[in-house]
C-alpha cells in the first residue's frame, strides 16, 4: 500500500502544469512574465518549447528589433505569429527594414502587423522605403518616425504614403527650436503633387513652412486629429493657420499645438480609430498660448462641440487674459485645464458659469485680481456635475477662514470625488473640517499646505473622517503632521503619499503600519526623520507584507508631480 502511495506521489510530481491546468489559468501565470522569462521557460524541454508560446501570446503582440541577428533566434521566431501587432525598429537603414519585414510577414507567420515605429532609422530614398513596406501593406495602418534624421522630409514621404495608413507620427531628431512651423513672406508654395491621403491621425514635430502644412491638410479629407508638436504660434499668420484647420479639414475633432505633455493626447489615437458621427472640434490642447483674443475667438466658434480645453504657458505677463465668452453656453464642455496663465478671475468665472456640464476643473495659475480669486471661482462652480477639482495658487490670497469661506461652502454642498488643493493659504483648518464632515462623496484628496494649517486641524480631520479614502496625498511646507495624526488615518486610507512630512518619526510610522487595515500603497518622500533611520522602512515592509511601500530619501528625490491620477 505504501509503495502504491509513493508511486502516486511521484507521478503527481512529474505532472506538467502546462498540460494539467486549464488554459486560462496557465495564460494568467505567463501574463506576469516578461519576454526574457518566457524565453527561459521555452528552454526547459521540447514540450515547453512547443506549448509556451501558445500561453504567452499577449507578451508578443509587440516586439523591438535593433539588429538582424534576431531573425536567427529560433526561440523568438517560435513566439511570433498572427498575434503580432506592432514592430519597433531601432537604428536600421532601408535595406535592413525591408529584410526584417519580409522575414516577419512574407516568409513568416506575422501577416497582421498594424503598426511600425522607426526609431533613429536612416531612410534616404522615399521609393526604396515604400518598397521596404510592401510585405506588410495589407494590414499596416500606422507608421511612426521617432528621432528621425530627416533624410526624407514629411512631404516626400507623403508622396509615396500607402493608402492603408491612417495614423502618421513624424518626429525629427532636432530640438524644439528647429522643429517649428515657420512663416516666411517669400515662401514658395509647394509644388509636390500629393495623393488623397487616408490619414485620420497626424502628429508632426518637424521644421516646415506654413504653406506646406496647408498643402498637406488639403489632401487629408478624413483627418480627425492634428498634433503640431513644438509649434509656437508667435505670429497672427500662424494663428490663422490654426483657425483654418477646421475649414481645410472639416472632420477635425482634436487639435493640439506647442510643447505637449504625452498624457494630454495619448488617448486620441484610440478615439480616432473608433467610428464616430460627431462633427466639430471636441478637444483643444495648447502647450504654448499666444494671441489670447484670437484663441477666444476660436473657443466661441466651436462652443457647441468643445468637450475638453487644456491651456499651458500663456506668454502675456503684461495684460491678463479676459475670456469674453460669457454670452454663449458651452453645453458639451466637460474639462477645463488652465496652467501658468495670467488671467482675470472674474472673466474666467463667467466662462465657468457657462459650462453647466463641467466635470473636471484644473486651475494652476496667477490672477490679476488675486483678492477675489477664490470667491469668484467658487461661486461659478457647478455643484452637481463637477466631480474633480484641482486648485493651485502660487501667491498669497486673502482666504476667509471659517465657514464663511467660499471654498468651504462649496465643498459642503458639492458632490466632488477628487479634490487637490495646493499653494499659499489655500488649505486651512476650516477647509479640513469641510473635507472631513461634509464631502461624503470624496475618494481622492491631495493637500499641499503651509503654516495656515495647525496640528489640531489635522487631528480633527483624521478623527472626523467618516469614510475610506482611495488616495490621500500630503505635502508639507511646515512640520505640522505628527505621529498621533497618522493613527486614526490607518483604517481610513487605501493609498497614502507623505512628502516632506518632517514631524513624523520612524516609531510613529511603525505604529501606523501595525494598524493599517485598508492600506494598499504607501509612499514616503523626503521625510527627514525617516531618512535618518532607513532600517525602519525594512521593518515597515515586513509588517505591510501585501502593501507596496516606496521610500525616496531627500538626496535621491526626483521631481514628484503633485497630482491625482
Amino acid at each position: 500500500m505504501t509503495k502504491i502511495h509513493n508511486n502516486a506521489v511521484a507521478n503527481d510530481r512529474r505532472q506538467d502544469f502546462l498540460m494539467t491546468l486549464p488554459f486560462d489559468i496557465v495564460g494568467g501565470i505567463f501574463s506576469h512574465m516578461n519576454k526574457s522569462d518566457c524565453l527561459k521557460c521555452m528552454g526547459v524541454s521540447r514540450k515547453w518549447f512547443d506549448h509556451v508560446p501558445h500561453h504567452a501570446i499577449n507578451l508578443w503582440r509587440e516586439i523591438t528589433i535593433s539588429s538582424l541577428g534576431i531573425l536567427n533566434n529560433q526561440l523568438i521566431l517560435r513566439c511570433l505569429g498572427p498575434h503580432l501587432r506592432k514592430v519597433n525598429l531601432h537604428g536600421m537603414n532601408e535595406c535592413e527594414i525591408g529584410m526584417v519585414l519580409r522575414a516577419l510577414a512574407q516568409d513568416g507567420p506575422c501577416n497582421t502587423i498594424r503598426s511600425i515605429e522607426l526609431f533613429r532609422c536612416t531612410t534616404i530614398d522615399r521609393r526604396n522605403f515604400a518598397n521596404a513596406l510592401q510585405p506588410v501593406l495589407a494590414s499596416l495602418t500606422e507608421i511612426a518616425f521617432r528621432q528621425h534624421r530627416n533624410m526624407i522630409d514629411v512631404l516626400a514621404f507623403l508622396q509615396v504614403c500607402p493608402n492603408t495608413i491612417t495614423h502618421l507620427t513624424f518626429h525629427v531628431s532636432t530640438g524644439y527650436r528647429s522643429a517649428q512651423i515657420y512663416n516666411l513672406e517669400n515662401t514658395v508654395p509647394p509644388t509636390l503633387a500629393l495623393p488623397q491621403l487616408s490619414l485620420t491621425y497626424l502628429n508632426l514635430h518637424t521644421g516646415i513652412p506654413r504653406p506646406s502644412i496647408e498643402h498637406i491638410l488639403r489632401h487629408c479629407p478624413r483627418l480627425m486629429c492634428l498634433v503640431l508638436d513644438a509649434m509656437k504660434p508667435y505670429s497672427s499668420s500662424i494663428w490663422s493657420l490654426l483657425e483654418s484647420c477646421t475649414t481645410l479639414c472639416p472632420t477635425i475633432q482634436y487639435l493640439a499645438w506647442g510643447p505637449l505633455y504625452p498624457q494630454d493626447i495619448s488617448h486620441w489615437k484610440d478615439r480616432v480609430s473608433a467610428t464616430t458621427k460627431n462633427r466639430g472640434l471636441r478637444e483643444v490642447v495648447s502647450g504654448s498660448f499666444y494671441h489670447s483674443e484670437t484663441f477666444t475667438r476660436m473657443l466661441l466658434q466651436h462652443h457647441q462641440t468643445l468637450e475638453v480645453v487644456r491651456l499651458r504657458r500663456m506668454q502675456n505677463d503684461q495684460d491678463p487674459w479676459c475670456p469674453a465668452i460669457d454670452l454663449v453656453a458651452f453645453e458639451q464642455l466637460q474639462t477645463i485645464y488652465v496652467n501658468n496663465i495670467y488671467t482675470d478671475s472674474t472673466a474666467l468665472a463667467r466662462w465657468i458659469s457657462r459650462c453647466p456640464n463641467l466635470q473636471e476643473l484644473s486651475l494652476h495659475m496667477t490672477c490679476a485680481d488675486i483678492e477675489q480669486w477664490t470667491e469668484n471661482i467658487c461661486q461659478a462652480l457647478p455643484k452637481q456635475s463637477l466631480k474633480h477639482l484641482y486648485l493651485t495658487q502660487g501667491r498669497s490670497i486673502c482666504t476667509i477662514n471659517g465657514d464663511e469661506s467660499p471654498l468651504y461652502n462649496y465643498i459642503a454642498e458639492s458632490s466632488l470625488r477628487t479634490i487637490s488643493l495646493s499653494g499659499q493659504d489655500m488649505v486651512t483648518d476650516a477647509i479640513l473640517e469641510a473635507l472631513a464632515k461634509n464631502a461624503a462623496t470624496l475618494r481622492h484628496v491631495a493637500l499641499h499646505y503651509n503654516s495656515r494649517v495647525t496640528s489640531n486641524g489635522l487631528r480633527a480631520f483624521a478623527r472626523n473622517l467618516r469614510w475610506t479614502l482611495d488616495d490621500l496625498q500630503i505635502v508639507e511646507d511646515a512640520s505640522v503632521l505628527q505621529d498621533d495624526v497618522l493613527m486614526p488615518l490607518s483604517t481610513k486610507v487605501r493609498r497614502m503619499t507623505l512628502k516632506r512630512c518632517n514631524g513624523i518619526t520612524a516609531n510613529g510610522l511603525k505604529a501606523f503600519a501595525n494598524t493599517a487595515r485598508e492600506l494598499k500603497r504607501l509612499q514616503i518622500i523626503e521625510c527627514v526623520n525617516i531618512d535618518q533611520e532607513p532600517e525602519s522602512i525594512d521593518c515597515i515592509k515586513k509588517v505591510l507584507s501585501n502593501v507596496h511601500v516606496y521610500h525616496v530619501p531627500k538626496r535621491n528625490a526626483e521631481t514628484v508631480y503633485f497630482s491625482l491620477a
